[in-house]
């Protein structure tokens, strides 16, 4: 992602939400900023990256990675250990939010209380 995409990019979002009257989870969108910013502030277009890096960049498995590699989907460069992919070539995952779940109840039981539940107390 280059500087003006970036840019284009939340200028748009902005837009869009403008025009929706859309109220959003300021947190989340913030997230998704940073996220942005920091794959600008570190991705280098031409740089070439191992298997390894190139997954932990891109939030896909090394398998997957490979398997892009030999389907041809995915241009790489050396042989075996030695390949390499390069940055902006990746796809990457979307960041994954957290979101509040109102429904979401956890309730911790100890394993007395579970078995008197289950048994019936006395």
């Amino acid at each position: 992602m280059q500087r003006d995409e970036l840019v284009g990019k939340w200028a748009h979002k902005a837009a869009e939400y403008g025009g929706l009257a859309a109220t959003v989870n300021a947190a989340a969108m913030c997230q998704l900023f940073v996220a942005d910013l920091k794959t600008l502030a570190t991705e280098t277009h031409d740089d070439w990256v191992s298997i390894p890096e190139a997954s932990t960049f891109s939030g896909y498995s090394q398998q997957q990675i490979r398997r892009w590699i030999k389907s041809g989907q995915l241009p790489s460069e050396g042989v075996g250990k030695a390949r390499r992919v390069r940055l902006g070539d990746l796809p990457r995952k979307p960041p994954q939010l957290a979101t509040a779940n109102d429904q979401l109840h956890l309730f911790v039981a100890t394993a007395e209380q579970a078995v008197r539940e289950s048994v019936g107390s006395s």
